[in-house]
Protein backbone atom coordinates (compact mmCIF):
# COMPACT_ATOMS: atom_id res chain seq x y z
CA UNK A 1 0.00 0.00 0.00
CA UNK A 2 2.16 2.73 -1.23
CA UNK A 3 1.66 6.52 -0.60
CA UNK A 4 0.36 6.86 -4.36
CA UNK A 5 -2.18 3.68 -3.98
CA UNK A 6 -3.29 5.53 -1.07
CA UNK A 7 -4.06 9.15 -3.06
CA UNK A 8 -5.79 6.86 -5.85
CA UNK A 9 -8.00 5.37 -3.13
CA UNK A 10 -8.94 8.89 -1.47
CA UNK A 11 -10.74 9.80 -5.13
CA UNK A 12 -13.43 6.84 -4.72
CA UNK A 13 -16.43 6.25 -2.73
CA UNK A 14 -16.74 6.89 -0.26
CA UNK A 15 -13.52 7.66 0.98
CA UNK A 16 -13.81 10.63 -0.97
CA UNK A 17 -16.71 11.50 0.83
CA UNK A 18 -14.93 11.64 3.89
CA UNK A 19 -14.04 13.99 5.99
CA UNK A 20 -10.06 13.56 6.77
CA UNK A 21 -10.45 15.71 9.84
CA UNK A 22 -12.35 13.85 11.71
CA UNK A 23 -9.81 11.06 12.29
CA UNK A 24 -7.73 11.58 14.93
CA UNK A 25 -3.69 11.99 14.08
CA UNK A 26 -2.63 8.69 15.65
CA UNK A 27 -5.66 6.85 13.61
CA UNK A 28 -6.29 8.81 10.44
CA UNK A 29 -7.65 8.28 7.77
CA UNK A 30 -4.51 7.63 5.22
CA UNK A 31 -2.95 5.43 8.17
CA UNK A 32 -6.21 3.42 7.98
CA UNK A 33 -6.16 2.92 4.59
CA UNK A 34 -2.01 2.34 4.31
CA UNK A 35 -1.59 0.10 7.22
CA UNK A 36 -5.39 -1.52 8.13
CA UNK A 37 -5.66 -1.84 4.30
CA UNK A 38 -4.44 -4.47 1.28
CA UNK A 39 -5.23 -4.59 -2.77
CA UNK A 40 -6.02 -8.01 -4.33
CA UNK A 41 -6.23 -8.40 -7.70
CA UNK A 42 -8.73 -11.26 -8.90
CA UNK A 43 -9.71 -13.25 -11.53
CA UNK A 44 -12.98 -14.67 -12.78
CA UNK A 45 -14.15 -17.64 -10.23
CA UNK A 46 -11.52 -17.20 -7.70
CA UNK A 47 -13.18 -17.56 -4.33
CA UNK A 48 -13.24 -14.25 -1.96
CA UNK A 49 -14.88 -15.59 0.94
CA UNK A 50 -16.26 -19.19 1.95
CA UNK A 51 -19.48 -20.05 3.72
CA UNK A 52 -18.60 -21.01 7.41
CA UNK A 53 -15.06 -19.66 7.58
CA UNK A 54 -14.43 -17.34 10.39
CA UNK A 55 -14.17 -13.12 8.56
CA UNK A 56 -11.78 -10.54 10.36
CA UNK A 57 -11.89 -8.32 7.11
CA UNK A 58 -14.68 -6.42 4.71
CA UNK A 59 -14.30 -5.83 1.29
CA UNK A 60 -14.96 -3.36 -0.74
CA UNK A 61 -15.04 -3.60 -4.74
CA UNK A 62 -13.09 -1.32 -6.62
CA UNK A 63 -13.16 -2.41 -10.09
CA UNK A 64 -15.56 -5.60 -11.40
CA UNK A 65 -18.09 -7.57 -9.94
CA UNK A 66 -18.59 -10.37 -7.57
CA UNK A 67 -21.27 -13.09 -6.92
CA UNK A 68 -22.93 -13.82 -4.18
CA UNK A 69 -24.58 -17.21 -3.50
CA UNK A 70 -27.68 -17.48 -1.77
CA UNK A 71 -27.98 -20.99 -1.23
CA UNK A 72 -24.94 -22.83 0.74
CA UNK A 73 -22.55 -24.87 -1.28
CA UNK A 74 -21.22 -28.13 -0.22
CA UNK A 75 -17.79 -28.18 1.49
CA UNK A 76 -16.24 -30.83 -1.76
CA UNK A 77 -17.12 -28.03 -3.93
CA UNK A 78 -15.43 -25.21 -2.30
CA UNK A 79 -12.11 -26.89 -1.41
CA UNK A 80 -12.50 -27.47 2.17
CA UNK A 81 -11.55 -30.96 3.36
CA UNK A 82 -13.38 -32.31 6.50
CA UNK A 83 -12.04 -31.06 9.70
CA UNK A 84 -10.36 -33.40 12.32
CA UNK A 85 -10.10 -32.26 16.10
CA UNK A 86 -6.93 -30.92 16.74
CA UNK A 87 -4.28 -32.05 19.90
CA UNK A 88 -2.72 -29.65 22.30
CA UNK A 89 0.38 -29.76 20.38
CA UNK A 90 -1.14 -28.82 17.18
CA UNK A 91 -2.97 -25.86 18.92
CA UNK A 92 0.09 -24.43 20.55
CA UNK A 93 2.26 -24.57 16.98
CA UNK A 94 -1.07 -22.54 15.28
CA UNK A 95 -0.10 -19.39 17.10
CA UNK A 96 2.92 -19.44 15.32
CA UNK A 97 1.65 -20.51 11.91
CA UNK A 98 -1.17 -18.37 11.46
CA UNK A 99 -0.45 -15.95 8.52
CA UNK A 100 -0.13 -12.08 8.76
CA UNK A 101 -2.69 -11.25 6.36
CA UNK A 102 -6.24 -11.43 8.19
CA UNK A 103 -7.76 -13.27 4.86
CA UNK A 104 -4.86 -15.58 3.64
CA UNK A 105 -5.19 -19.61 3.86
CA UNK A 106 -2.67 -22.38 2.60
CA UNK A 107 -4.83 -24.16 -0.23
CA UNK A 108 -1.62 -26.00 -0.72
CA UNK A 109 -2.18 -29.22 0.57
CA UNK A 110 -6.02 -29.07 -0.13
CA UNK A 111 -7.18 -31.48 -2.95
CA UNK A 112 -9.30 -29.87 -5.35
CA UNK A 113 -12.66 -31.49 -6.49
CA UNK A 114 -14.16 -31.32 -9.94
CA UNK A 115 -15.60 -27.90 -9.25
CA UNK A 116 -12.87 -26.08 -8.08
CA UNK A 117 -9.12 -25.70 -9.01
CA UNK A 118 -5.91 -23.48 -7.42
CA UNK A 119 -3.93 -20.92 -8.71
CA UNK A 120 -1.07 -19.14 -7.55
CA UNK A 121 0.94 -15.59 -7.23
CA UNK A 122 3.42 -13.87 -4.84
CA UNK A 123 0.52 -13.01 -2.85
CA UNK A 124 -0.32 -16.83 -1.88
CA UNK A 125 -2.49 -19.64 -3.11
CA UNK A 126 -6.17 -19.19 -4.34
CA UNK A 127 -9.18 -21.86 -5.01
CA UNK A 128 -11.59 -20.95 -7.99
CA UNK A 129 -14.41 -22.49 -9.36
CA UNK A 130 -14.00 -23.60 -12.87
CA UNK A 131 -18.20 -23.52 -13.79
CA UNK A 132 -19.58 -20.51 -11.99
CA UNK A 133 -23.35 -21.30 -13.07
CA UNK A 134 -22.84 -24.53 -12.81
CA UNK A 135 -22.12 -24.45 -9.03
CA UNK A 136 -24.10 -20.77 -8.18
CA UNK A 137 -27.63 -20.80 -10.04
CA UNK A 138 -28.32 -17.03 -11.73
CA UNK A 139 -31.68 -17.65 -9.69
CA UNK A 140 -29.87 -18.31 -6.32
CA UNK A 141 -27.01 -15.04 -6.35
CA UNK A 142 -27.01 -11.31 -6.24
CA UNK A 143 -24.86 -9.63 -7.93
CA UNK A 144 -21.98 -6.34 -6.37
CA UNK A 145 -21.23 -4.07 -8.11
CA UNK A 146 -18.36 -1.19 -7.90
CA UNK A 147 -18.28 0.63 -4.87
CA UNK A 148 -20.10 -1.93 -2.96
CA UNK A 149 -19.17 -3.41 0.58
CA UNK A 150 -19.28 -6.84 1.52
CA UNK A 151 -18.11 -9.49 4.61
CA UNK A 152 -18.37 -6.25 7.17
CA UNK A 153 -20.84 -7.67 9.20
CA UNK A 154 -18.48 -11.04 10.04
CA UNK A 155 -15.83 -8.70 9.80
CA UNK A 156 -17.21 -6.57 12.69
CA UNK A 157 -18.67 -9.20 14.89
CA UNK A 158 -15.47 -11.90 14.15
CA UNK A 159 -18.53 -14.55 13.32
CA UNK A 160 -18.59 -16.94 10.22
CA UNK A 161 -19.45 -16.07 6.61
CA UNK A 162 -22.88 -16.41 6.01
CA UNK A 163 -22.37 -16.70 2.09
CA UNK A 164 -19.77 -18.08 -0.01
CA UNK A 165 -18.61 -14.65 -2.52
CA UNK A 166 -16.89 -15.51 -5.91
CA UNK A 167 -15.36 -13.08 -8.61
CA UNK A 168 -17.59 -12.96 -11.82
CA UNK A 169 -15.22 -11.14 -13.61
CA UNK A 170 -11.49 -10.11 -13.63
CA UNK A 171 -11.60 -7.86 -10.22
CA UNK A 172 -9.37 -5.49 -7.71
CA UNK A 173 -10.76 -5.63 -4.27
CA UNK A 174 -9.79 -3.73 -1.02
CA UNK A 175 -9.65 -5.66 2.09
CA UNK A 176 -10.46 -3.68 5.12
CA UNK A 177 -9.20 -5.35 8.63
CA UNK A 178 -11.84 -5.01 11.42
CA UNK A 179 -9.68 -2.78 13.03
CA UNK A 180 -9.62 -0.47 10.47
CA UNK A 181 -13.43 -0.83 9.06
CA UNK A 182 -14.59 0.08 13.06
CA UNK A 183 -13.14 3.08 13.21
CA UNK A 184 -14.17 3.84 9.64
CA UNK A 185 -17.70 3.10 11.27
CA UNK A 186 -17.59 4.86 14.56
CA UNK A 187 -15.50 8.40 12.91
CA UNK A 188 -17.69 8.44 9.61
CA UNK A 189 -21.70 8.46 9.43
CA UNK A 190 -20.82 8.33 5.31
CA UNK A 191 -19.50 4.90 5.87
CA UNK A 192 -22.36 3.78 7.53
CA UNK A 193 -24.93 5.38 5.11
CA UNK A 194 -23.08 4.45 1.92
CA UNK A 195 -23.29 0.61 3.55
CA UNK A 196 -27.16 1.29 4.13
CA UNK A 197 -27.99 2.85 0.55
CA UNK A 198 -26.49 -0.09 -1.05
CA UNK A 199 -28.34 -2.99 1.27
CA UNK A 200 -31.44 -0.81 0.31
CA UNK A 201 -30.79 -0.69 -3.52
CA UNK A 202 -29.31 -4.21 -3.45
CA UNK A 203 -30.12 -6.56 -1.04
CA UNK A 204 -33.17 -5.41 1.12
CA UNK A 205 -35.78 -6.94 -1.24
CA UNK A 206 -34.83 -10.01 -1.67
CA UNK A 207 -34.29 -10.26 2.10
CA UNK A 208 -37.62 -9.49 2.84
CA UNK A 209 -38.67 -11.80 0.55
CA UNK A 210 -36.90 -14.40 1.91
CA UNK A 211 -38.45 -13.51 5.66
CA UNK A 212 -41.29 -16.74 5.93
CA UNK A 213 -43.82 -13.95 7.66
CA UNK A 214 -43.59 -11.66 4.26
CA UNK A 215 -43.03 -14.31 1.41
CA UNK A 216 -47.20 -14.41 0.29
CA UNK A 217 -46.99 -10.43 -0.36
CA UNK A 218 -47.57 -8.89 -3.54
CA UNK A 219 -44.59 -6.53 -5.46
CA UNK A 220 -45.94 -3.71 -4.58
CA UNK A 221 -46.62 -4.49 -0.83
CA UNK A 222 -43.19 -5.29 -0.61
CA UNK A 223 -42.00 -2.32 -2.44
CA UNK A 224 -44.07 -0.40 0.39
CA UNK A 225 -42.51 -2.07 3.47
CA UNK A 226 -38.63 -1.45 1.90
CA UNK A 227 -39.35 2.23 1.80
CA UNK A 228 -40.70 2.06 5.82
CA UNK A 229 -38.07 0.01 6.80
CA UNK A 230 -34.96 1.65 8.93
CA UNK A 231 -31.83 0.44 9.93
CA UNK A 232 -31.14 0.16 13.89
CA UNK A 233 -27.67 -0.87 15.82
CA UNK A 234 -28.05 -1.82 19.46
CA UNK A 235 -24.75 -2.10 21.61
CA UNK A 236 -20.68 -1.75 19.90
CA UNK A 237 -19.05 -3.91 18.27
CA UNK A 238 -16.20 -4.13 21.35
CA UNK A 239 -17.99 -6.82 23.58
CA UNK A 240 -14.84 -9.24 22.44
CA UNK A 241 -12.26 -6.73 24.78
CA UNK A 242 -14.36 -7.45 27.91
CA UNK A 243 -16.22 -11.00 27.36
CA UNK A 244 -14.58 -12.98 29.86
CA UNK A 245 -15.07 -10.16 32.81
CA UNK A 246 -18.72 -10.08 31.93
CA UNK A 247 -18.77 -13.79 31.37
CA UNK A 248 -17.96 -13.83 35.60
CA UNK A 249 -20.36 -11.40 36.80
CA UNK A 250 -23.89 -12.45 38.33
CA UNK A 251 -26.50 -13.16 35.54
CA UNK A 252 -28.58 -9.88 36.84
CA UNK A 253 -25.49 -7.79 36.36
CA UNK A 254 -24.86 -9.14 33.03
CA UNK A 255 -28.40 -8.66 31.68
CA UNK A 256 -28.32 -5.01 32.98
CA UNK A 257 -24.91 -4.13 31.12
CA UNK A 258 -26.53 -5.11 27.58
CA UNK A 259 -27.77 -2.98 25.37
CA UNK A 260 -32.04 -2.96 25.50
CA UNK A 261 -33.72 -3.91 22.49
CA UNK A 262 -37.00 -3.74 23.12
CA UNK A 263 -38.74 -3.53 27.18
CA UNK A 264 -41.80 -5.41 28.65
CA UNK A 265 -44.72 -2.57 28.54
CA UNK A 266 -43.23 -0.11 25.86
CA UNK A 267 -45.51 0.98 22.99
CA UNK A 268 -44.93 -0.93 19.90
CA UNK A 269 -44.54 1.50 16.76
CA UNK A 270 -42.82 -1.46 14.16
CA UNK A 271 -42.10 -4.94 13.81
CA UNK A 272 -38.09 -5.91 14.43
CA UNK A 273 -36.50 -8.13 11.97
Amino acid sequence: MTAVIVQSLLQVEPFSQMDAAAFSPEVSLTGILQNDCRLHRLERGDIIVREGDYGSSAFLIIEGEALVSLKSIPDSILGRQPRKPKGWAKTIAQLWQNSYYPESRNYSTKKDSGAVGKRSDDSGTRVFLHDIPRVISPHDSVTLQAGEIFGEVSAMTRTPRSSTVVANSDMLVLEIRWQGFRELMQRQPTMRSHIEQLYRENSLRIHLRDTPLLQGLSAAATEEIAAAVEFESFGTFQWNRDFKSTKQKDISDRILAEPVIAGQGEYINGLLL
